[in-house]
C-alpha cells in the first residue's frame, strides 16, 4: 500500500483483503498511562481523558466508547509492542515512520454529511454514503476496512526509490510452523492445570518482557492465572496460523464443559473516526485532513474530530456457537452414502442445514 503526499510518487492502492482487526482486539493491548506509567485499558489512561472517553454500553452488554480531540491518535500510543506488529490504525505507517508516502488513515470524512455521501473519506473504509453508515458496505472483500483497522501482521511493505520508483530487491514475507513463544505459552497453560501456578507466570513473564511490559502482578489465583494464559495467547497469536484463537476458545470450552461460547455468539466491533477532509481532483489527496484554523473551499470550517466504536451487527458477519453440536463438523450426506462405516458427527445426525438452528 502507498499513500500520502509526494511529487514523486503516484498515489494509489492495491490492496485487498476480507482479514481486519477487531475493537475487541484492539482493546486488549494494553496502554502505558503516561500519568502513572501503569499498564492499563486504553479508555482508563490519562489519554483517554485527555480525549473525554464517554463510555455507554450497547444491547448485548457490550461498552462502547466515544470522545473527541485534536490530538485522538493518543490512543493507540505507548500500547504493548504486539499492538504495533499486529494491527495497521489510523495515523500508522506501514514503511518509514515519519514519511506520509506510507502513513495508513482511516478516517471518514464528515464535511459532507449534507450530500449524504463520504467520497473525501480518507483510504476507503468501506462507507460510502451517510444514510448507510449503520450497515455493512456493500463493497466488502474489496479495499475498505469495516472495522477500522487493517491486519499488519504478515503484510509486505512495498517501498520507493528516491525517484519515485519502486524498489524491486524486498524480501519476501516469512511464514513459520512453530514460534518459541508457543512454546512457552503451551508449557504456561499446562502448568496452569497441574496447579503450578509460579511456572505458569514465570512463562507469562518471558512473553510480557519481551513485548516491552512489566511483569505480570495480578493475583495467583489459578483462575486469574488462567485468564492470563488466555490472554497473552489472543494477544500473541493474533491472525497466525492455524487460527488460534478460534481453535483455543473451542479447547477451552470443551475442556470447561460449556456448550455455548460467548464471544462466538455476539457482534465483533469496530471504530469510526471523523474528521473533515479537503476537496480535492487530486488523487491521492483526498486523505489530508484539515488543520485546525483553516477553511474548507465549501467554506466549511475545521472540527474537533470524533471517534466511537460501534457493533458490526452486519448479516454478513454473523457467528454462533450456541450448540455443543459445532464442536464437530458434519460429514456430508454424500459421504455417508458412499462409506456405510462412518457414522454422522454427534448432534448433527438429521440436522437439517438449511434451518436456522
Amino acid at each position: 500500500m502507498y499513500y500520502g503526499n509526494s511529487d514523486k510518487v503516484t498515489r494509489s492502492w492495491s490492496f485487498r483483503t476480507g482479514l481486519f482487526p477487531t475493537q475487541d482486539l484492539v482493546d486488549c493491548y494494553l496502554q502505558k498511562d503516561e500519568a502513572d506509567g501503569k499498564w492499563k485499558h486504553w479508555w482508563e489512561t490519562k489519554q483517554a481523558r485527555d480525549l473525554n472517553i464517554a463510555v455507554t454500553t450497547d444491547k448485548d452488554g457490550n461498552k462502547q466508547y466515544s470522545g473527541s480531540g485534536d490530538n485522538y491518535r493518543k490512543m493507540f500510543e505507548n500500547r504493548d509492542k504486539r499492538f504495533y506488529a499486529t494491527v495497521t490504525y489510523d495515523g500508522a505507517y506501514m514503511g518509514p515512520t515519519n514519511n506520509p508516502i506510507y502513513q495508513i488513515q482511516t478516517w471518514i470524512d464528515k464535511t459532507t454529511m449534507d450530500e449524504k455521501t463520504l467520497q473525501y473519506s480518507s483510504l476507503h473504509t468501506g462507507y460510502r454514503n451517510m444514510e448507510t453508515i449503520e450497515s455493512a458496505p456493500t463493497n466488502r472483500g474489496s479495499a475498505q476496512t469495516i472495522s477500522g483497522y487493517y491486519s499488519r501482521k504478515y503484510s509486505h511493505f512495498d517501498q520507493f526509490n528516491d525517484d519515485g520508483t519502486l524498489k524491486t530487491n524486498q524480501r519476501t514475507t516469512c511464514y513459520f510452523n512453530i514460534r518459541y513463544a508457543e512454546v512457552l505459552l503451551n508449557l504456561a497453560e499446562a502448568a496452569v492445570n497441574l496447579d503450578k501456578s509460579a511456572e505458569a507466570i514465570a512463562q507469562i513473564n518471558k512473553i510480557r518482557e519481551r513485548a516491552g511490559m512489566s511483569a505480570y502482578d495480578g493475583a495467583t489465583g489459578k483462575q486469574s492465572v488462567y485468564d492470563e494464559v488466555k490472554e497473552e495467547r489472543r494477544l500473541e497469536f493474533a491472525f497466525e496460523n492455524p487460527g488460534f484463537r478460534y481453535f483455543d476458545l473451542l479447547r477451552w470450552g470443551e475442556a470447561e464443559g460449556k456448550t455455548v461460547i460467548p464471544e462466538l455468539n455476539k457482534a465483533s466491533r469496530g471504530i469510526m473516526i471523523f474528521r473533515v477532509g479537503k476537496h480535492s481532483n487530486i488523487v491521492g489527496e483526498n486523505g489530508v485532513a484539515l488543520e485546525p484554523g483553516e477553511t474548507n473551499t465549501d467554506g466549511k470550517n475545521y472540527e474537533t474530530p470524533t471517534f466511537r466504536t460501534y457493533p458490526m451487527d452486519f448479516s454478513y458477519y454473523k457467528r454462533k456457537f450456541d450448540n455443543v453440536r459445532y464442536y464437530f463438523t458434519p460429514y456430508a450426506a454424500t459421504m455417508l452414502i458412499s462409506n456405510k462405516q462412518i457414522q454422522q458427527n454427534p448432534g448433527w445426525h438429521g440436522f437439517k442445514y438449511q434451518s436456522n438452528n
